[in-house]
């Protein structure tokens, strides 16, 4: 087991050296593209890095948000990879609905710690979840960014294990980043069903799922853990009987518009979504200047 995980570690390292090779030459192009700084922030940063964000090294500023001592973790993390830490800030804080004080159940797994269970699902769940949680102090987004001086942000990514749907709400309450990234659960036995209400949510406002990645897994209940499960065929789906659960799904939502701004470009781009980037580039070429254009090709042939 313990050679396994350092195999996974050392494969883990090596693909992100090859992002990070990758991102240099975006980042180049990207600082010639931008007259001024995207500001991206991560909600529910701890104890992992979003790894499209080290595209965005130097044109950027990055807010990591989480409750959670793990966020340290994440912090310094994204520094080894990241050339311009003055841009990359961290706040051990969380977000919801309102600001307000909130029991946070903190998990002995810190990635499944949450403020959307109550004492009855932590007594079901008790060799993960305390049945004394801890208070926090919770501030709605308006709140949160008002109150540090902080821009509205131009992408957003929501990971909090069950609240998502009070947190987007809270974003959408003050603001509308272009890109949003958010993790939903299906057929999670913790958490709530969300995907519906936040596409549905979403739809309304104007934004379109533009893909998703799904996480499949079983739940074991004698040890009452979740048993994740990313080996699924898709090869041959008609003949493939063995099908997993899936669990939950990481949702790209993408701005509606017509017209599509340099920072959009580049924002789609940084994370990969590249049939949308060529889409939206041949149908905006008549309002690029010749230099846009060019570098956005470049763009275009490191990320296709």
């Amino acid at each position: 087991m313990r050679l396994t995980n350092i195999k996974k570690r050392f494969i883990r390292k090596l693909k992100f050296l090859r992002l990070k090779k990758k991102s240099i030459k975006l980042s180049g192009l990207y600082k010639k593209l931008l007259k001024s700084k995207l500001n991206i922030y991560d909600i529910g940063a701890g104890q992992r890095i979003l790894p499209e964000i080290i595209n965005f090294d130097g044109v950027s500023r990055v807010h990591l948000i989480d409750p959670n001592k793990n966020l340290d973790y994440s912090f310094n993390q994204l520094k080894n990879y990241f050339l311009d830490h003055k841009n990359i800030f961290k706040f051990r804080t969380a977000i919801s609905d309102k600001t307000k004080i909130q029991k946070y159940y903190e998990s002995k797994i810190s990635t499944i710690s949450t403020f959307a269970i109550n004492f009855k699902k932590s007594k079901k769940y008790t060799n993960l979840y305390p049945l004394k949680p801890n208070k926090k102090m919770v501030y709605s987004f308006r709140d949160f960014l008002k109150s540090r001086k902080l821009q509205k942000p131009d992408m957003i990514k929501i990971d909090v294990e069950g609240l998502e749907l009070k947190v987007l709400n809270s974003i959408l309450n003050c603001s509308n980043p272009f890109l949003l990234q958010i993790e939903v659960n299906i057929n999670n036995p913790i958490f709530k069903e969300s995907f519906n209400t936040i596409n549905n949510i979403l739809n309304k406002k104007n934004y379109f799922l533009y893909t998703l990645f799904p996480s499949y897994g079983d739940y074991n209940f004698s040890t009452n853990q979740t048993v994740f499960n990313n080996n699924i065929s898709l090869n041959d789906i008609e003949t493939n009987f063995n099908k997993q659960s899936l669990l939950q799904a990481e949702c790209y939502y993408v701005k509606k518009k017509s017209k599509y701004s340099i920072k959009e470009f580049v924002l789609i781009s940084g994370f990969g979504l590249s049939s949308l980037f060529l889409e939206k580039f041949n149908i905006n070429k008549k309002i690029l200047n010749s230099n846009q254009k060019k570098l956005l090709t470049k763009v275009y042939n490191i990320i296709k």
